[in-house]
């Protein structure tokens, strides 16, 4: 949108847009066949994402990428590394928000809770270190419901209304507001 008129990205015809990030470069759109990037380049699982549909997006030092099977990372027009089922660093693979604060990514899931991710100093570009929030064990993380507002970041879930993370960065605390619906 250029104020005046919407216009149809280059490769946008795609299908159906799941979820959006900005970089440097341009808008990054995930669809529920791939990513499609700056530029018109499109990658999917059979590029090495853990899956096609790309529920969650965000750009840090690497464009991550959420999807039902798992994370991916993307470097330039490549796919970096991925984590999937079965590998132990996710609570559950289904990836529905993320959220890049400094050089820490907050990974949301449907039914597994948080994790934060850091990357590692001997390999900065590949997966890193994961670390769960027990305290959010289980929870359904809402698709795109992790956000930062205020210096502080937000997590929506489906049940348990909102979350906070508390200013140690260590735990997530309920927000005790009234709200229409848990």
């Amino acid at each position: 949108f250029d104020g005046q008129r919407l216009q149809l990205l280059e490769g946008g015809d795609a299908g159906a847009a799941f979820s959006l990030a900005a970089t440097p470069g341009g808008i990054v759109i995930g669809f529920g066949q791939g990513v499609l990037l700056p530029g018109g380049h499109f990658l999917s699982a059979f590029h090495g994402l853990p899956g096609n549909q790309a529920l969650a997006l965000a750009a840090g030092e690497q464009l991550f990428v959420g999807t039902p099977s798992g994370l991916g990372a993307i470097a330039g027009n490549r796919v970096a590394w991925r984590v999937t089922a079965g590998e132990g660093k996710l609570p559950h693979p289904w990836i529905t928000a993320l959220h890049v604060h400094g050089e820490e990514l907050f990974i949301g899931t449907y039914g597994g809770g948080v994790v934060r991710r850091t990357a590692s100093q001997s390999n900065p570009g590949g997966p890193g270190q994961f670390d769960a929030f027990p305290e959010t064990e289980g929870l359904k993380i809402n698709t795109g419901c992790l956000v930062e507002a205020g210096g502080r970041l937000y997590l929506g879930t489906d049940g348990r209304g909102l979350d906070r993370l508390s200013l140690d960065g260590r735990r997530f605390l309920p927000v005790r507001v009234p709200l229409p619906s848990l």
